[in-house]
């Protein structure tokens, strides 16, 4: 084998830099046997050869090349071992790596594939109950749906409000102290929004659920403002409910004239009182049609059961290449596109929800238990790898939710289209 075929095969079988110490290894070791024969020949040669043969002279030379090149040579073996072994177990990590981030690839795929959803509806006449039934990548879009309505059913309770009577004093402080969300401009009205309507969404209502929400919303915002939240997503029933027709009808027209002084008096503070307060509105909804306690299931019924390890196993398979030291960024993002090749538009924008909202700040928007402090460049899991760059048109609710506000250095798939219509319509 010649040397450039050598210098080709060694090189595509192993890491350049390997490849090179073991030619330049094997280079330096001929240049020494070379350069010591041509020393022995310009003392013992003529003697050895020109002569009849001194079997001194040429025993002198064995013992020269076995002990001094012999053991070079002994030398490159150890070396190439050890090359060796460092590859081997170079490919080993590369292996163990390869085979547990596919493995999360395909649970990733069998949580998509085993997700449903079942709703009921009734016909027009109102008689004949209808069930769909949704699979898969179909139940995003319904959550997707989902959270877009009840995010248009609140927007009545938090357009009587001002961030600094939404949230407690000291959380509001603890966000502005947080330079990440200052230079991206964040408004942290429709920050504390998106946090409640997708928590209420995720949790859902039953009475285990409410006070669950109630924990989480505690300390960060004020009691009246999350409780009215929780109590009025509570008062939309399913659609095969009877209640429904009348909800639909009369329930925007409810919350439009919702006053400030009304939902100041709502005091919560055990299911009767949930009861009572959810009975007293349907009073006002319907006209008195309803009795004094209203029990239905509630329309929002909850999703963490779906979505938990969905949204764990997604954010465990980001740090799992973020974190690994042996890869190149270039090499981490083609990883990650492979992960992001597995999501709809719909997932992408569950996500979003999700990484905004109190479960999934710590992604990027905030340090887990510390939201005064930024997450480490190093950490920014959404941005470093665009990992939401297929939401189109960047707005995803009117003017209220715009992803870029939340994570600007992100390189959006159309990017420079929603920059050249925003500015044709700052010109026009």
């Amino acid at each position: 084998m010649s040397y450039i075929y050598l210098h080709d095969y060694i090189y595509l079988t192993m890491k350049p830099r390997t490849a090179y110490i073991i030619i330049i290894v094997s280079l330096s070791i001929c240049v020494i046997i070379l350069i010591s024969l041509l020393l022995f020949s310009s003392r013992d040669w003529e003697i050895a050869f020109k002569q009849p043969i001194n079997f001194e002279a040429t025993g002198q030379f064995g013992d020269y090349f076995g002990g001094v090149i012999g053991t070079l040579i002994s030398l490159a073996a150890l070396i190439f071992l050890f090359i060796n072994l460092i590859e081997q177990r170079a490919s080993f990590k590369k292996e163990r790596f390869e085979t547990r981030y596919f493995e999360m690839i395909k649970f990733h795929k069998e949580n998509v594939s085993d997700l449903v959803f079942t709703t009921k509806d009734r016909n027009q006449k109102g008689k004949e109950e209808l069930i769909i039934r949704n699979e898969g990548k179909k139940v995003f879009k319904v959550i997707d749906f989902d959270f877009i309505e009840l995010f248009k059913e609140l927007s009545p309770l938090f357009k009587k409000y001002e961030e600094e009577e939404i949230y407690v004093v000291s959380y509001l402080k603890d966000l502005k102290e947080n330079s990440q969300l200052k230079e991206r401009k964040i408004n942290f009205k429709n920050y504390a929004k998106i946090d409640i309507v997708f928590s209420i969404l995720l949790t859902g209502l039953s009475s285990q659920d409410r006070d669950t929400l109630s924990k989480v919303f505690d300390g960060r915002y004020k009691p009246n403002l999350y409780e009215t939240a929780i109590a009025l997503a509570a008062l939309k029933p399913k659609k095969e409910s009877f209640f429904w027709r009348d909800w639909k009808s009369k329930s925007k027209e409810f919350l439009d004239h919702l006053t400030k002084e009304s939902i100041d008096e709502v005091n919560i503070y055990s299911e009767e009182d949930f009861e009572a307060f959810t009975a007293k509105i349907y009073r006002k909804l319907f006209d008195s049609i309803y009795q004094s306690t209203i029990k239905f299931d509630k329309y929002y019924g909850g999703h963490q059961f779906r979505l938990g390890h969905y949204f764990r196993n997604i954010f465990q398979t980001l740090n799992y290449i973020n974190d690994n030291s042996d890869l190149s960024h270039e090499e981490k993002q083609e990883n990650i596109n492979l992960l992001k090749a597995q999501l709809s538009t719909f997932e992408q924008k569950l996500i979003f929800y999700y990484s905004v909202s109190f479960y999934g700040r710590k992604w990027e928007l905030e340090m887990p238990k510390e939201p005064s402090k930024e997450t480490e460049p190093s950490k920014r899991l959404i941005t470093l790898y665009d990992f939401l760059e297929n939401i189109p048109n960047d707005v995803i609710f009117k003017d209220e939710i715009i992803v870029s506000h939340y994570y600007p250095e992100m390189n959006l798939e159309n990017k420079a289209e929603i920059e050249e219509n925003i500015s044709g319509s700052k010109i026009a």
